[in-house]
């Protein structure tokens, strides 16, 4: 029945967007400002207007990092004679095309995109292309609520504070861009689900207006499926489909997936604050020849901030059954990992520190008991030194140690137990 009540009210969602966005282009002036509004959220336009965004990104780094993977070592830990270059250079370039209308009743909706460049393309030109990462439509009332769908943020990552990343103009210390320079084996995990692995899914989501200082908001996610469709041609399950619900075997991939969280935002004195927290469940692919060997998500997650003056403090903490947003293998280590720090703001620039301690299950094929502890340190700041200008510097290091896996090499093995990283990037970035 839930199923068919989320269905019912996706296709309600998508046909009254489809149908009020038909009746205002028809009847009122198309408007573009490159410039309204942030490159995510809905920015509401005056009643009976419609407003289209179209805004670009680009930004360069230019980094170095030295890491226990810099000389290549083979699984009994002797050096493989393959050497990474400690300096490199990087460019990302987003396009963010929005819809934003307000009906002459107050009904909010739109539609928005991001659009990438596939940077992994190196240098062959003809794959050097653009894809669309996330796509998504809401519709909504001020009184009521707004209600998402597509590729959309779930309610917990709407809501997510403390991981203190805004001094960081290239997205956030260790979620950032510097962790790019190091070996992959080297790099530490961001287990908190704001990254790729959860805003790529096509999912419902429901954000409440706000009460009092509060507000709420809930989302579910049927299968791991990303963009159109995914069932399989001819109605014939495939292995290895978005939309399995049991495989021969198994596997360590979620299922019907939801999440409730709410959020206080307010004022005591000079400290203006916001507390968050929620709760991140699913069910995980079945084995249909015997029992499974996975675990589906429960997650615990919490967070806050404070303000006063130009200095910020938060802090961010996940717990549960969870390994890198997909289930947990029995036996495996729960995820327990904590992100947190200070930002201070100076007139146009913002200087920052972000500490991490994590310990979660591992990678997918290495999951163990005792699980991968990780922490590390990022700092720097960043200074918009023209309209739409800014340049940052981020210095990070880390430390990863997984008793019985060999890091660098993503196996079992008695070798490579502990890395270490260190790098530091600087570059530019561009909003127009």
């Amino acid at each position: 029945m839930r199923k068919i009540l989320m269905a019912a009210t996706a296709i309600l969602s998508v046909g009254m967007l489809a149908g009020q966005a038909h009746a205002q282009m028809a009847s009122v002036p198309v408007t573009t400002d490159s410039f309204s509004g942030p490159l995510t959220g809905a920015a509401n336009p005056a009643p009976g207007t419609v407003t289209v965004t179209l805004r670009f990104r680009d930004w360069t780094d230019i980094g170095y990092g030295s890491d226990s993977g810099t000389n290549g070592k083979t699984t009994t830990g002797a050096k493989n004679g393959v050497k990474d270059s400690n300096f490199q250079v990087q460019n990302f370039f987003r396009i963010y095309p929005r819809l934003s209308g307000t009906a002459a009743n107050g009904l909010l909706y739109g539609v928005q995109a991001q659009i990438r460049q596939n940077s992994g393309a190196g240098g062959a030109t003809g794959a050097n292309t653009l894809y669309v990462r996330n796509a998504l439509s809401y519709i909504g009332l001020p009184t009521v609520g707004t209600l998402y769908a597509g590729q959309a943020s779930m309610a917990i990552t709407q809501f997510m504070v403390g991981t203190q990343e805004d001094w960081d103009a290239a997205n956030g210390g260790w979620n950032g861009d510097s962790p790019d320079f190091l070996h992959s084996g080297t790099t530490l995990t961001w287990p908190f689900p704001e990254d790729g692995g959860t805003y790529t899914v096509n999912r419902i989501v429901y954000i409440s207006p706000k009460f009092s200082g509060f507000d709420f908001g809930a989302s579910f996610e049927p299968s791991y499926s990303t963009g159109a469709a995914g069932a399989n041609s001819n109605s014939q399950a495939v292995a290895g489909s978005s939309v399995l619900t049991t495989v021969p075997g198994g596997a360590d991939t979620r299922k019907n997936t939801f999440d409730v969280a709410a959020r206080y935002t307010g004022s005591f004195g000079p400290v203006s604050t916001v507390i968050e927290g929620g709760y991140w469940g699913s069910g995980v692919v079945g084995n249909s020849t015997g029992a499974t060997a996975y675990k589906g998500l429960s997650v615990g997650d919490v967070g806050a901030k404070f303000v006063i003056g130009g200095l910020e403090v938060g802090a961010h903490y996940d717990f549960g059954t969870v390994a890198n947003y997909q289930p947990l293998k029995t036996g495996a280590r729960k995820e327990s990992a904590f992100v947190g720090g200070a930002e201070y703001t100076i007139g146009q620039g913002i200087v920052g520190v972000q500490y991490i301690n994590s310990i979660t299950a591992g990678g997918a094929s290495t999951q163990t008991a005792g699980g991968l502890h990780e922490v590390g340190v990022a700092f720097g700041g960043s200074y918009a030194y023209a309209p739409g200008a800014e340049a940052y510097v981020s210095i990070l290091y880390g430390e990863r140690h997984q008793a019985g896996v060999d890091l660098l090499n993503g196996v079992a093995g008695a070798f490579n137990n502990k890395t270490t990283a260190r790098a530091i990037g600087i570059g530019n970035r561009f909003d127009f």
